[in-house]
């Protein structure tokens, strides 16, 4: 099977995946706990079907980088890591995924224009952020024959179990639209990367502790 420049990645039947990732999203917008994250997220756990509908009224949502989001940001590799393992079995030469190997990408609809992006390794994407209305589309930098790109995908924050897979080299064209209500500061979605790696498939008692160990698939 030949690689696809896109693919659109379903785990809404891998409740694990979904819970980790609809915990990880209310985080980004939760005060940071004193017990840590992992302790927050446990106690959390029970309301991860919820996690998508947290409030978007925090202190400082421009502060990208704190040690709290850091850590959030780690995390994603538990979802990345399940995604590409699910593209090796199901594509040769996929190549791998050694984590943590995660990038973020803030994104504003500050900016004249789309984003016109591509990466030099395989990635996935999923929103680490998305502020109540926005939502993101990606086009392919090519134009068709009547002069039109086609629209790869949409985050709008109804779609909360879908993983993005980019081919390495593929140019991308990233829209933001912020929605109504009032002005925000800060970013309106901030992606989530996992970024892979040109290697074989590599056993999984090969791969970097934790995640090999601790599959966000159960």
């Amino acid at each position: 099977m030949l690689i696809p420049p896109f693919r659109t990645l379903h785990f809404e039947k891998y409740s694990a995946m979904v819970r980790m990732s609809s915990l990880l999203r209310a985080a980004w917008l939760a005060e940071p706990s004193p017990a840590g994250l992992d302790s927050w997220m446990l106690s959390c756990a029970n309301q991860s079907s919820n996690g998508d509908q947290a409030t978007s009224d925090i202190s400082n949502p421009s502060e990208l980088h704190t040690p709290w989001r850091d850590e959030i940001y780690y995390n994603w590799n538990h979802v990345f890591h399940d995604g590409f393992s699910f593209l090796q079995e199901a594509v040769c030469g996929i190549g791998g995924f050694h984590p943590p190997s995660h990038d973020i990408l803030p994104l504003s609809s500050q900016r004249e224009g789309p984003l016109q992006k591509v990466w030099n390794t395989n990635v996935m994407l999923i929103p680490a952020y998305l502020a109540p209305g926005a939502q993101v589309r990606m086009f392919s930098a090519e134009k068709d024959a009547e002069g039109k790109r086609k629209e790869l995908g949409k985050f709008n924050g109804k779609n909360t179990t879908e993983l993005w897979f980019l081919l390495k080299g593929n140019e991308v064209l990233l829209e933001v639209e912020e929605g109504t209500g009032p002005a925000r500061e800060g970013p309106v979605a901030v992606l989530a990367v996992g970024i892979g790696c040109s290697c074989d498939k590599e056993k999984e008692d090969q791969l970097q502790a934790p995640f090999a160990n601790q599959k966000c698939q159960g």
